[in-house]
């Protein structure tokens, strides 16, 4: 169902989750299933920032949702050698139950704007019956929506960097928002700062010793994107360098 993100009943209504357990599975499969996705990296910045919760809170529910069999998460190293995000991958079974639901169908959405449920009953708001009160609100979503979204860009690319104090200024925030507007998705960015991650010379080996792995480079326009997302794909060999060509005039 476009614009939505669907959970399993049999998840919701299981005994053993308690209020933190349930909020971060819901955030797990918002970044998973949401976007089309098995597994995907989440920093512990990032569950704070959307849940509001404290890192041993977060650390203490993934942990039983991963004894419970509900998840797994995977360990990713940053460059300096320690732990950065962690990837999080849905079981087997939560993702044969979304399946499921695939297959019952969604009903048809032809003609609605928005949906709204209120007091047990549900009414759909058509381009003839829509408010002004609720285009407003819509607004609202969409503009708290873009936030998030280029929140969670800038969080990958602080935990993929080693940039843990950096800050989401006017500057950083107006590039990375540009970049979505031009059709990137935020699966598409993340690709791009783990292609220059993979750049040898964005790293560092450079005839100035250099390191190059600032927002304004890594989005600076569309070609930059497009040949960071296309190193992301290719398997580095130390005998067999990327073709970096595509990085000249820095």
């Amino acid at each position: 169902m476009s614009g939505f993100t669907q959970l399993p009943n049999s998840l919701w209504d299981r005994t053993d989750l308690n209020i933190y357990d349930r909020c971060i599975l819901i955030h797990i499969i918002r970044k998973t299933i949401g976007w089309g996705k098995k597994k995907d990296g989440i920093s512990l910045k990032q569950f704070t920032n959307c849940l509001g919760v404290s890192k041993n809170t977060i650390l203490k529910s993934t942990n039983d949702l991963i004894n419970l069999g509900i998840i797994t998460k995977t360990r990713q190293k940053n460059n300096g050698g320690g732990f950065g995000f962690s990837v999080y991958e849905l079981s087997e079974t939560v993702i044969n139950h979304v399946n499921d639901m695939d297959k019952g169908g969604s009903p048809s959405r032809q003609g609605v704007v928005h949906r709204v449920n209120k007091g047990g009953s549900s009414s759909e708001h058509t381009k003839d019956t829509i408010t002004k009160d609720t285009i407003t609100k819509d607004k609202s979503l969409l503009s708290f929506s873009k936030k998030q979204n280029i929140l969670e860009v800038f969080n990958y690319w602080q935990d993929a960097l080693n940039h843990p104090n950096a800050k989401l200024d006017a500057k950083r925030e107006k590039l990375i928002g540009v970049a979505l507007k031009m059709g990137y998705s935020i699966a598409d960015l993340q690709d791009a700062i783990d292609g220059l991650t993979k750049s040898e010379f964005h790293m560092g080996k450079n005839d100035r010793s250099a390191i190059y792995d600032s927002i304004g480079i890594l989005f600076k326009d569309a070609d930059k994107i497009d040949g960071f997302i296309k190193n992301s794909k290719i398997k580095h060999k130390d005998t067999n360098k990327p073709d970096l060509s595509w990085a000249e005039g820095l």
